[in-house]
């Protein structure tokens, strides 16, 4: 991807409105008025700044020398990216997603109630990463507000279970022995019925660390289904998950 690839991408997010608040040199694309990603107009090579989960930014600095913290800008929250074309086109292009849908989760309700059709998928998909943060702050109040009464967990080996009480027994044990367990999200594939997401988890217990996948429903602004899988081919396929 170059710079136009970019500024392509970010201005194809749903609902994404582009602005220049900072100048003609910086392209700055906004969601419900919140920004989401900077692009570096001139210079070469290309950068693009993006709001990150503090734990992936982190990952992603160690993995790409192109990733680097955010040039003035929160250094805990956001990174810039070289577009030189060491970063892979996908692990982008699931930055650029991440960072949308971030801000688009943190918008306030008034703001979320305003969006199409389209940008609604993608506020479910928000209630999932709120849903996740729960887990990763093993948070069973904010888990059991954003759970259906009839709230089905489904685990990597098929197991169910089932009932919102039920449900937040098994995570409080959990929680009481893992307590370091965190989920990061790469890639959230919104759809009608169900929210994709395909990231890793960390833990100091090594069954329960490295990459994964989870399926969520979420109806009427609640999870009603949450399944966890390992990555691998075969959950892939299942799942329907195409790279």
């Amino acid at each position: 991807m170059d710079r136009d690839d970019v500024l392509e991408l970010c201005g194809a997010m749903p609902g994404a409105v582009e602005d220049d608040p900072f100048g003609d040199d910086v392209a700055v694309f906004k969601v419900g008025g919140k920004m989401f990603a900077l692009v570096m107009l001139t210079g070469e090579p290309a950068r693009v700044d993006l709001t990150c989960d503090p734990g992936w930014a982190l990952e992603l600095r160690a993995q790409y020398e192109a990733v680097k913290p955010g040039y003035h800008a929160n250094k805990r929250h956001w990174n810039t990216i070289v577009i030189d074309g060491s970063v892979p086109d996908v692990d982008l292009r699931d930055m650029v997603d991440h960072s949308y849908q971030l801000v688009l989760g943190g918008l306030p309700k008034w703001a979320r109630e305003q969006l199409g059709p389209e940008e609604r998928h993608m506020s479910a998909a928000s209630v999932v990463r709120r849903f996740n943060d729960a887990i990763s702050a093993a948070d069973l109040e904010e888990l059991g507000a954003l759970m259906s009464a009839d709230h089905v967990f489904i685990d990597s080996s098929g197991s169910r279970v089932v009932g919102r009480g039920a449900c937040l027994d098994a995570w409080d044990d959990f929680f009481t022995a893992f307590p370091d367990y965190r989920n990061v999200f790469a890639r959230v594939i919104p759809g009608d019925d169900e929210i994709l997401i395909v990231g890793r988890s960390s833990c100091s217990e090594p069954a329960l660390h490295g990459p994964a996948l989870w399926r969520a429903v979420v109806e009427n602004g609640r999870v009603r289904e949450w399944q966890v899988a390992d990555d691998t081919p075969a959950s892939r396929r299942a799942l329907g998950i195409v790279d």
